[in-house]
């Protein structure tokens, strides 16, 4: 082919872009050094498309030398120690841990954080999405771990810096907090009063500090009238007497707010 031809006499190497096929022509001096290295490839950047690929010294079957295109390395965080960690690389560089194995010890031991960080994970390859970020947001409020959302947003701002993203869902965190803590408030307080009136109220009395002393009063009188008509047991005339006269002083000197029982 001509191309081989042009190769052969001139000092020229051809070749093209693998995205766009964008012809390109360079001096062989730019590639004379991988020669004699054991890297044979070098990097370039295609002024068409930008895409970054690389040049080998390995020619195709029409003459040109041949192009691959560049890999893209994505990134994820460890499962164990949150090191940004290559997502092709199964051991972390940070603290060593293999991480299939880690997340089936995870899976199996907490399946609960499991879940989160699984969660987690796809919020982080797509923080643009608001709709990833709401799922995760849910799902961490129908587990009651909302600390936990909080703890990873916290994580990523300092990763990333001050950003209104992050901000804005620790707000939401923030809000949702308080939603849940007021319904468990006001929960609470509807127990409260629902107990406190099935206390209060039984046969229509109401049944406070005063009105039990005014009863054991009543009562102590009762016993005592008995006791003096029928003298059963003569001795209990003194006790019955005391009982009725504390029960009443404690009945006058109370408030009309007190305790209820």
């Amino acid at each position: 082919m001509w191309y081989h031809m042009i190769n052969e006499l001139t000092s020229e190497i051809l070749f093209r872009c693998p995205c766009c096929q964008k012809l390109f022509c360079t001096d062989s001096s730019d590639v004379d050094h991988l020669e004699n290295s054991s890297i044979q490839k070098t990097e370039f950047q295609c002024t068409d498309c930008t895409e970054d690929f690389y040049l080998s010294l390995e020619r195709s079957a029409t003459g040109l030398f041949q192009t691959f295109k560049r890999s893209q390395h994505e990134f994820v965080h460890c499962t164990k120690c949150n090191f940004l960690k290559n997502k092709q690389n199964d051991e972390c560089p940070s603290c060593g841990v293999i991480e299939t194995r880690y997340k089936d010890i995870v899976k199996l031991e907490n399946p609960r954080l499991f879940e989160l960080n699984q969660m987690w994970s796809s919020v982080v390859t797509d923080l643009t999405n608001d709709q990833v970020h709401q799922d995760f947001l849910n799902f961490a409020q129908s587990m009651s771990a909302l600390n936990f959302a909080a703890q990873k947003y916290l994580e990523l701002q300092k990763i990333m810096g001050p950003d209104e993203l992050t901000e804005m869902y620790l707000k939401q965190i923030e809000l949702r907090l308080e939603a849940v803590a007021n319904n468990f408030m006001s929960m609470e307080k509807d127990k409260n009063l629902g107990l406190g009136s099935a206390q209060r109220n039984f046969l229509g009395f109401e049944y406070s500090f005063r009105n039990i002393l005014l009863a054991i009063s009543f009562v102590a009188i009762f016993f005592f009238v008995l006791n003096v008509m029928k003298p059963v047991f003569p001795a209990l005339n003194g006790l019955l007497i005391a009982v009725v006269v504390l029960s009443t002083a404690l009945w006058a000197i109370s408030k009309n707010h007190t305790k209820m029982f």
